[in-house]
């Protein structure tokens, strides 16, 4: 059918606002996200390429308990944290990110299973196939947490390395646990954790199913360094980058982990206290993963805001990318394949190869 003034009118007018809407968008949006940790009984943000710049450092009020690990909800934005009430112990409460006021939620008895002493060794990750929270302590407990209950809702086996693999036959000690793709609703997930006993990045459970108790070594590199008890681990969903923060001769740092190859890459101090101790480490929800459609972490109109009105309207392949994709420092996804996988996978769109 012929194309009218009217249909070019109507088009034009489409794609300014399109366009018009994602550069006022992309003004909100970060190219680095902004991490969350408890700094000797702080709670402190930063991002992660200045960790030395602290940009809010707040104490945590109405509790005199350390915080074990933390975590952010994606759905509501609230702030997690699993603190040490006794030697045997924890609470699960929600911090106020405004104000640093602590609310009880819930207290969960003994959560070893094993021999080894409690206290040591939480992680806690934000389970995005569930909504809910999943916990694993070096002493093996292995659970999910209902966050409407606030209470445990699924027990699991103690993580154990599979047969054939370089730690099979040595009991996993996994203390900070991270998942990918932690955000509504996505069409799959993958659990990785850190073993600070062999100082290796696991995955628990398959690619794509963190259900399984079966653990796997990513890959014959270590961390490349000794971190300690205390720290965390988190997997930014905007663009699958992880972040552990730990403490390293007694100093609280943060460090980026191929996913890879598990090798553990120095980004800086956090904060500027050489001896302050770092608990749990989360990431803040970020932009819209699917309007941030070449996966920089950053919605820009004459990319991701170019690369979507061609979406809209009908285009496919190349013609999608033309222009849109820079050659130099490339973004994550730069082909039409990986963009396509994105949007039907993680967003729900329904777009023709």
């Amino acid at each position: 059918m012929p194309t009218t003034l009217a249909h070019r009118q109507f088009r034009s007018a489409f794609c300014a606002l399109i366009l018009l809407c994602l550069s006022a968008l992309s003004s909100f949006a970060a190219a680095t996200p902004t991490l969350y940790a408890i700094l000797s009984g702080n709670i402190v943000s930063f991002k992660p390429d200045a960790p030395g710049t602290l940009l809010t450092n707040r104490p945590d009020v109405g509790t005199s308990d350390s915080a074990r690990a933390i975590e952010i909800d994606p759905t509501t934005g609230h702030l997690y944290a699993m603190y040490q009430t006794s030697a045997t112990s924890y609470g699960l409460r929600r911090i106020n990110l405004s104000t640093g006021y602590v609310s009880d939620l819930s207290l969960f008895g003994t959560l070893t299973t094993t021999s080894a002493a409690a206290g040591v060794g939480v992680g806690l990750a934000y389970d995005p196939l569930v909504h809910g929270l999943r916990v694993i302590t070096a002493a093996g407990d292995n659970f999910l947490i209902n966050l409407a209950t606030a209470q445990p809702s699924f027990y699991f086996s103690p993580p154990a390395y599979i047969t054939g693999d370089t730690g099979f036959g040595i009991t996993p000690y996994i203390e900070h646990i991270a998942y990918t793709n932690a955000i509504p609703s996505p069409s799959t997930t993958t659990l990785y954790g850190i073993d600070t006993q062999r100082n290796v990045l696991v995955r628990v459970g398959t690619a794509g199913s963190p259900y399984s108790t079966q653990a796997y070594t990513v890959s014959t590199f270590a961390l490349g360094i000794n971190p300690t008890d205390y720290g965390g681990f988190v997997i930014d969903p905007a663009t699958n980058r992880a972040y552990a923060a730990m403490t390293v001769d007694g100093a609280p740092r943060l460090y980026e982990v191929n996913l890879v190859t598990g090798v553990a890459i120095f980004l800086g101090q956090i904060g500027t206290s050489a001896t302050a101790r770092v608990e749990g480490l989360a990431v803040a929800p970020g932009v819209n993963h699917c309007l941030d459609i070449d996966g920089d972490g950053e919605i820009l109109a004459h990319r991701d805001g170019l690369m979507l009105t061609r979406i809209a309207l009908g285009m496919t392949g190349s013609a999608v990318l033309a222009n849109a994709i820079p050659t130099f420092n490339p973004p994550p996804r730069t082909t039409w394949a990986a963009i396509r996988t994105h949007l039907v996978d993680r967003c729900g769109m329904t777009i023709t190869p």
